[in-house]
């Protein structure tokens, strides 16, 4: 399963699921680059960034699509 971190709140940091529900996980389990707008997957409390380039490509473009639909709005 793959989250994005919403936010870090003191020792938790507030992740969005793939399913798009709301989830805490301690930041000690998570990565140590993991900030906020991390994108990284965990399976059985480990959990692992997501780093390759073809990851961030797909995101930007995402982005891009999102932002050029809310202009037409």
């Amino acid at each position: 399963m793959w989250y994005i971190i919403d936010r870090i709140e003191g020792d938790v940091a507030l992740c969005e699921t793939e399913d798009r529900t709301m989830i805490e996980i301690p930041v000690a389990l998570l990565p140590f680059a993991a900030k906020e707008g991390v994108r990284f997957h965990g399976k059985n409390d480990t959990y692992a960034l997501i780093g390759d380039q073809a990851a961030g490509e797909r995101i930007r473009g995402l982005m891009d699509a999102l932002f050029i639909r809310r202009e037409r709005m």
